[in-house]
């Protein structure tokens, strides 16, 4: 028919155009047979449509009226608010995002019928029950974000069938149980964050050798036993944080020598034994975080100036011994944090610590420093300093004035130390409107507009 309506004589063509014009641009029988044979993109459409629909009865509660355009008869579910439809299938949807939504009522099992769905983002809701199974069974999802929320039970064990996945959110739920270990099958998971849940058992070793993991958060969990000895052998792995756990031994090898590693977050555990000095000289570590855990023995020393860290937490442990001279050399790091509180520290505040003029928070209190404090009038970025509860002694309080350069300060904490009551510098007055917590010797203080927790 085509060559038929290519080949006729011009003049031919020009009587009976409009005719031909018709003829010319019916379907050929094949293309018909086609549509006959295969589903239309309506049908498979409609499943999705009809999935969404059925989403949202199993919810009670839509106070902000996001769901408000989803309706049967309304226009091209793709413009539904929260669904992102794909540009190479025609009406399938590839994204679900409802987050913040204040949505009430559960996860409804027809979500399994979006089958082109690569996100889902339902955070930061009040969604409730457990998670389906169904789930497992996008394919083509690399995105579960169901963080913020109040799911419950545990998490399924058929997300393992999630071969694409790359990022599980699931933090900030009540989930319970012992992470499941065929999650190990979804090798390309970068991003892992289950923290502030009810999870238990030992942190399984699998995860140590995922081959794209990047980010791992399991802090505010139930979790015990040792550190994975795996945890760090991968070199994509840039964030850890375990915090809030129950965990005990020391800090693996592998982690301590992660060539990428950027934060490794460990409080409020029981993690004992020496701090590993790799930790100290990283060329990627930025933040260091041990607190409340029962580590022993001495700061290892900076060996390196290019290390890269800039808060240092190492409060509520045991350790003593001094402050290394080599802190200092964190001094051109912006932001600056280093908090040693309530550990058996001894000796001198290290004088070389005036050099490090991005310092931001110095504390440490609650440890058995004596002599003199250091003239840290050069620290003009210093926002708060704690140096309570030690055995500095009695000396000329010149060393204080110098704190009149500190414009920036809102925290000075000097109590129960063998200081002299007098001599304080009028020009340390010239900073009490500045602070809002204050604790020395009440009768220094005439009157302060901000709060002051004072040692009486």
């Amino acid at each position: 028919m085509a060559g038929l309506c290519r080949n006729l004589h011009p003049h031919f063509s020009t009587i009976v155009h409009v005719p031909l014009i018709l003829l010319c641009t019916l379907p050929s029988p094949t293309i018909a047979a086609t549509n006959i044979n295969n589903p239309s993109v309506t049908e498979k459409s409609s499943v999705d449509r009809q999935a969404l629909l059925s989403f949202k009865l199993q919810l009670s509660n839509d106070p902000l009226g996001a769901l408000a355009s989803w309706r049967n008869g309304s226009a091209n579910f793709c413009n539904w608010q929260g669904i992102t439809c794909s540009k190479k299938h025609t009406n399938r949807v590839i994204a679900l995002d409802l987050r913040s939504k204040g949505l009430v009522g559960q996860i409804a099992l027809s979500v399994s019928n979006l089958s082109f769905l690569t996100t889902i983002d339902l955070s930061d809701n009040h969604l409730h029950s457990a998670i389906p199974d169904a789930i497992g069974g996008l394919k083509r999802l690399r995105k579960l974000n169901l963080s913020m929320n109040s799911l419950d039970g545990m998490i399924p064990a058929a997300l393992s069938s999630l071969s694409s996945l790359e990022e599980i959110s699931l933090w900030n739920n009540l989930l319970t149980g012992e992470i499941p270990s065929n999650l190990s099958r979804c090798s390309n998971l970068k991003f892992i964050h289950f923290s502030s849940n009810k999870l238990q058992g030992r942190i399984p070793p699998w995860i140590g050798t995922l081959p794209a993991l990047q980010v791992l958060n399991l802090s505010g969990n139930n979790f015990v036993g040792n550190i994975p000895d795996s945890l760090g052998t991968t070199p994509s792995l840039t964030f850890v944080n375990l915090g809030q756990n129950y965990l005990t031994g020391g800090i693996p090898h592998n982690i301590t020598n992660s060539q990428y590693l950027q934060y490794l977050v460990l409080p409020y555990n029981s993690l004992s034994g020496r701090i590993p000095p790799e930790l100290f000289n990283s060329s990627s570590l930025l933040v260091l975080d041990l607190k409340r855990n029962n580590f022993t023995g001495v700061i290892p020393s900076v060996n390196t100036v290019s290390s890269p860290l800039f808060s240092l937490t190492l409060s509520d442990n045991s350790l003593s011994g001094s402050i290394p001279i080599s802190l200092a050399n964190f001094s051109s790091l912006s932001h600056f944090t280093l908090i040693l509180q309530a550990n058996r520290f001894e000796g001198p505040i290290p004088a070389s610590l005036v050099n490090a003029s991005s310092l931001e928070v110095l504390d440490l209190g609650l440890n058995s420093f004596h002599r003199f404090i250091p003239r840290l009038g050069t620290l003009t970025m210093l926002k708060e300093l704690d140096i309570g509860v030690n055995h500095l002694e009695k000396q000329d309080w010149s060393s204080l004035f110098y704190l009149t350069n500190c414009s920036n300060l809102v925290k000075l904490l000097l109590d129960d130390n063998k200081f002299s009551k007098i001599g304080l510098p009028l020009g340390v007055f010239s900073l009490l409107s500045l602070l809002c917590i204050l604790r020395f010797y009440p009768s220094f203080l005439t009157s302060i507009a901000c709060h002051l927790d004072l040692d009486l």
